[in-house]
């Protein structure tokens, strides 16, 4: 619409110099700065508005339970250390999963009602991978999460720690 504007403008002004040419008047200087003006700005681009910055970001990992299977109504969790406000994926059996936070630091764990109260947290134990060589260590790992940013391999899959 500007630069709809801003033709109709050129054009007037134009049309303007034509018809006081045609009467032999002379043009002025500011008539003439003003066809320039009105023809640079004729030409140029309309300025598309930028979209938003992102305010969330993602965080996916991996699943586990003890057992050959995963419950349908297991699901992964984020606690925002700042605010406590929880957010849970929807409980869908996956070995997989993927939440979308708003920018902050979170606690990460996965739950299910085969054990009730109990969070799986993604911890220095689950970081290493579970194994012999990892630290008997079961404190909850802080999660940055960045806005526009994935982290990968937050896997909340330690179900032996008290």
């Amino acid at each position: 619409m500007r630069r709809n504007l801003l033709l109709g403008t050129a054009v007037i002004v134009g049309l303007s110099l034509v018809v006081s040419g045609c009467n032999g008047t002379e043009t002025s200087e500011s008539e003439s700065g003003t066809a320039e003006l009105s023809e640079e700005l004729s030409k140029s681009e309309p300025v598309a508005e930028a979209p938003p910055a992102p305010t969330t970001g993602t965080v996916t990992g991996a699943l586990t339970y003890p057992s050959d299977y995963i419950p349908e109504d297991m699901e992964a969790c984020a606690e925002n250390l700042d605010t406590k406000e929880v957010t849970c994926k929807p409980k869908t059996g996956e070995a997989s999963y993927s939440l979308e936070l708003p920018a902050g630091r979170y606690h990460i764990w996965s739950q299910t009602a085969d054990y009730v109260d109990y969070k799986a947290y993604y911890n220095p134990l689950a970081k290493c991978g579970l194994g012999p060589e990892c630290p008997n260590d079961s404190t909850p790992l802080e999660v940055e999460v960045k806005a526009g940013e994935t982290l990968a391999d937050i896997d909340p899959i330690d179900w032996y720690s008290d």
